[in-house]
């Protein structure tokens, strides 16, 4: 206390276990007076986008999903794919986050990794997907659509920004200075959009 740290409480992933940890911790009268955010991801950011509530802290996404799952069929254990699929996963699950939960700051697990997918886990075989690819064959650095989605949020969203309702494929922001943001998602792309927003089209 005397430090003046700010402490987060997680980052929550067990389901339903770090959800009972933490809903004592804030229940107690000794230790919730700490705690200024929750730090979620996988399991208990799934639960949260359906309705569980953490105390009332805000809510950070600590780990974005990394793709290319070994449990899943279809896994690449050759490389990761860092494809168009797993841009589309990601727009997902940012959408989800901030207009489901609410949360104040998703972030990116694998920001930069090699062709392969491979990090410093050695434990087990996962090719994991990232938001840029290190190719030192080509000596370059490769944006993913998984990158395009993030640098679309960051790159328009701006600390401050209020989230809005809103419908479909879009997350909605107010602006401090009243200005509207969406921020929005087409399969197709070359669909017409009709956006609706502050009594204006």
């Amino acid at each position: 206390k005397d430090s003046g740290v700010d402490i987060m409480l997680g980052t929550l992933s067990n389901d339903p276990y770090d959800i009972t940890l933490a809903n004592a911790a804030l229940a107690d009268s000794g230790a919730k007076g700490f705690f200024k955010v929750v730090g979620v991801q996988w399991n208990v950011l799934d639960k949260t986008n359906s309705g569980t509530k953490i105390g009332s802290l805000p809510v950070w996404a600590t780990e974005h999903k990394c793709g290319n799952y070994p449990w899943l069929d279809g896994y690449n254990s050759s490389k990761a794919p860092n494809d168009q699929a797993y841009g589309v996963e990601s727009w997902g699950y940012l959408r989800d986050a901030i207009n489901k939960t609410g949360v104040t700051a998703y972030n990116a697990w694998n920001m930069v990794l090699d062709v392969g997918g491979n990090g410093n886990d050695t434990g087990r075989q996962w090719n994991q997907d990232a938001l840029l690819v290190a190719d030192t064959g080509s000596k370059s650095l490769k944006v993913t659509p998984a990158y395009c989605v993030f640098r679309h949020f960051s790159q328009f969203v701006d600390p401050g920004d209020k989230v809005l309702g809103s419908s479909g494929e879009t997350v909605a922001f107010k602006n401090p200075d009243n200005s509207l943001l969406a921020v929005m998602y087409s399969a197709q792309a070359k669909d017409p959009f009709v956006v609706s927003m502050g009594g204006k089209k």
